[in-house]
């Protein structure tokens, strides 16, 4: 799915980062494109970009309210992968 390990990574930080937003209601449970990437600790912009784009093609992240938000098949890979 990803080109590699590192972009890997900062899919599973990606999910995690929005795993923990759901629960805050205040926000609506997810987190605006500027939030995720302070929050991701990323220096490209692009980066995240891309990695966003292939986790909403896999139906991983979806969007509301102009923000990100992780759907039941981003959960799902998320706990797979920390295994």
């Amino acid at each position: 799915m990803f080109h590699d390990s590192a972009q890997s990574k900062l899919a599973l930080r990606i999910l995690r980062l929005l795993f923990y937003a759901r629960k805050d209601e205040s926000r609506g449970g997810g987190l605006k494109p500027k939030e995720l990437f302070e929050r991701s600790g990323l220096k490209d912009l692009r980066e995240m970009e891309a990695v966003v784009k292939t986790l909403r093609a896999h139906k991983m992240v979806g969007a509301a309210d102009r923000a990100f938000v992780i759907t039941q098949e981003g959960i799902d890979y998320l706990l797979k992968s920390d295994h």
